[in-house]
């Protein structure tokens, strides 16, 4: 591992400890860990997992959210040693929240402006090429239509995006675009999808403001881990839904 990366992976474990012990108890996720069976705080076991023993992908989803290419490249280098775990780990029905730079270096490659090309991890047939009309970079809010989980359950996801990135050859996207851009400038569809992956050019805060995706990530992880249909129970969403139809109305109408 480089020394680039062992100082990325120094800052993001701080991070993620000053974080949680922060702000778990008044995030969206911290109200659902009471929701664990046998007396267990721990549902997101799946990415708590992927966090100690894939620390590359966690330095991507914490610190290549629209990176530079030169970065994204020298991160790249590092993930291709562990090419072959991820993949096992996907196959193996572990949860996956890939946003913006981890969304694209889990595809085939990533084209620069310049024409470098940086190699993907090929988890995923999809690859991005960098739009150079900086005019055509994706920026802004962005709410995407999207259904989750096998009782097709429709919702809307706010988040924000900016990428200069445009992904091609998605077989199954993460929604239909309402308002904002997507995996291209002007697309109608944003994002890659599968049951447990989600990969997303959505910044956020992704979760706060989506609390049933919050609620989708975590109950499959409950599932995974107990073998069951795990059913949660019902929290007051009533503060986030309100705060989600003003941003709703302004983007998209009323």
């Amino acid at each position: 591992m480089s020394r680039f990366s062992l100082k990325c992976v120094v800052y993001v474990e701080r991070l993620i400890v000053m974080l949680y012990a922060k702000n778990v108890r008044h995030t969206h996720i911290s109200h659902q860990t009471h929701r664990c069976k046998n007396g267990s705080n721990s549902p997101l076991i799946d990415i708590l997992l992927v966090m100690k023993l894939l620390i590359s992908v966690i330095m991507i989803l914490f610190l290549q959210v629209g990176g530079a290419d030169n970065e994204q490249s020298i991160l790249a280098q590092d993930l291709v040693q562990y090419k072959d775990n991820i993949k096992e780990a996907v196959d193996n029905g572990v949860f996956f929240l890939l946003i913006c730079g981890a969304y694209q270096l889990f595809g085939k490659y990533y084209k620069g402006v310049d024409g470098n090309l940086i190699p993907g991890l090929e988890v995923f047939d999809y690859y991005t090429v960098a739009n150079p009309d900086r005019k055509k970079r994706c920026i802004g809010n962005i709410v995407v239509e999207t259904i989750l989980g096998n009782d097709n359950f429709k919702t809307k996801v706010i988040g924000f995006e900016n990428h200069g990135g445009q992904t091609f050859d998605i077989s199954n996207s993460f929604g239909k675009v309402l308002f904002g851009n997507g995996n291209k400038f002007g697309d109608s569809e944003e994002g890659f999808f599968k049951n447990n992956v989600i990969a997303t050019y959505l910044h956020g805060p992704l979760l706060s403001k989506n609390p049933e995706l919050c609620d989708y990530i975590i109950k499959y992880c409950l599932d995974r881990k107990y073998n069951e249909n795990i059913s949660l129970e019902s929290l007051n969403d009533d503060f986030e839904n309100l705060c989600r139809n003003q941003l709703l109305n302004r983007f998209c109408g009323p």
